[in-house]
């Protein structure tokens, strides 16, 4: 399907405005509507920190940063200078310069020439009053002709750098796979059709009509058909791996986790089934559908824990826990070693354990009860405090700690496995 007739179809149901783009975009030879980097010449354009005060008595702070080399004299800039873009890149080379600071000439000088097009493709600025709300992602009044005209603008200029300064340094092999000359064309599919999906998701204010949803549907499945088209189908899996939705969302769910490649594929061929068959909430789902997926997270959290097995099954349950991913963060802003965290973590189930036997023993009177609770709740901001240091423990209690508060009033919080919990109180 060509991109005019993909743009028909989806605007059909919420976004006519979609149409223009794609009727406006030129065509390549074989019949696509992929605009091709430029390899014109630009041979026309324009030639291109307020100081804190101190007291008599205080002394300045001694700058680190070491001095700029001198200007060259006005006469040598002139000669260096040119409206040709490619002669001023020769220019700088034959002076000697080193390459790096060639590339932050030749961009700034890039960017200098490109200003005034980029500035008449941004709406006006809306003056609000200081009550009124100001911009948000919804209220963003810039079209989505101004949006995918930034986009091009975007790549003219990539491809004004490349012809000049060639690709840039290449960073540490980032292990993919695929191809170096099939990343580009990756790239704008994936900023084409992200760019058509924002827009819609902007016009739904945060609710989405089911024309709206339907659009979304049809333009996601267009662009997976797009990618297939142009990759292998184990590259595909590969670029999936790196970029689908599915895998940012477990890269975030692992962050705690802290996976093995191995685990972590294993994990996303299980998550990919799911989230492919509830990809979204249907307009018109009603119980069945809540049923159904409830059960299917059910039958994933089984195959994940049958995929990890025992030990590493209880670390990824732990992981997804807010509380822990919370607690691991500040045991890493403070440079200990994350099994402190997964110690304290597992107070949460030790401790209440030992308490309920207090709360059962039939021996003990309700007083004996409550002092034996408040006991265990000193002990236990006293590992915390030593394992963490008293104003890093006294954070964490003040958001996570009601289940230590909850045994000084003489009320047990147990926590469970499949992240239920109960609260038990001394009776009377």
């Amino acid at each position: 399907m060509n991109r005019a007739t993909l743009i028909i179809t989806a605007s059909l149901a919420a976004n006519a405005a979609l149409l223009g783009y794609i009727v406006l975009r030129p065509a390549t030879p074989d019949g696509g509507y992929r605009t091709p980097y430029s390899t014109s010449k630009y041979n026309s354009g324009r030639l291109a920190g307020s100081a804190g005060t101190a007291t008599s008595d205080s002394p300045r702070p001694v700058s680190t940063v070491p001095p700029a080399p001198d200007a060259p004299p006005p006469e040598t800039w002139s000669r260096l200078q040119s409206a040709d873009l490619a002669i001023f890149t020769a220019n700088l080379r034959a002076a000697g310069l080193p390459e790096p600071r060639v590339r932050m000439l030749v961009i700034a000088e890039i960017n200098d020439r490109f200003r005034a097009r980029e500035e008449a493709l941004r709406p006006p600025r809306v003056e609000r009053n200081y009550w009124e709300q100001g911009g948000t992602y919804y209220n963003d009044p810039t079209t989505l002709d101004q949006r995918l005209a930034q986009l091009d603008l975007r790549r003219e200029k990539i491809a004004l750098r490349r012809e000049l300064l060639g690709d840039a340094p290449s960073a540490a092999n980032d292990n993919n796979p695929i191809p170096a000359e099939k990343r580009d064309l990756l790239r704008e599919i994936n900023e084409d059709y992200n760019t058509m999906i924002s827009q819609i998701q902007r016009e739904t204010r945060g609710l989405p009509l089911a024309s709206d949803e339907e659009s979304l549907r049809f333009l996601r499945e267009e662009k997976a058909a797009e990618l297939k088209a142009v990759l292998t189908p184990e590259e595909f899996r590969e670029y999936e791996l790196r970029s689908s939705p599915t895998a940012n969302r477990l890269r975030s769910d692992l962050a705690a986790f802290a996976p093995t490649e191995q685990e972590f594929r294993a994990l996303f061929e299980l998550r990919k089934q799911f989230d492919d068959r509830f990809a979204s909430r249907p307009p018109d789902a009603g119980p069945d559908y809540d049923k159904q997926r409830n059960e299917a997270q059910k039958a994933l959290d089984t195959q994940i824990a049958s995929q990890l097995g025992p030990d590493r099954a209880r670390d990824y349950v732990r992981a997804k826990d807010y509380d822990y991913r919370n607690l691991a963060a500040l045991t890493d802003r403070l440079g200990l070693p994350q099994t402190t965290a997964t110690r304290i973590y597992d107070l949460r189930y030790s401790v209440p354990t030992d308490a309920l036997k207090v709360v059962r023993d039939t021996n003990l009177t309700p007083g004996a009860k409550q002092e034996s609770l408040k006991a265990i709740a000193r002990q236990t901001r006293e590992q915390l405090t030593a394992q963490l240091g008293a104003e890093a423990a006294d954070a964490y209690l003040k958001r996570h700690g009601q289940w230590i508060k909850s045994l000084e009033r003489g009320q047990v919080i147990e926590y469970k496995p499949d992240g239920t919990r109960s609260t038990h109180q001394i009776t009377r």
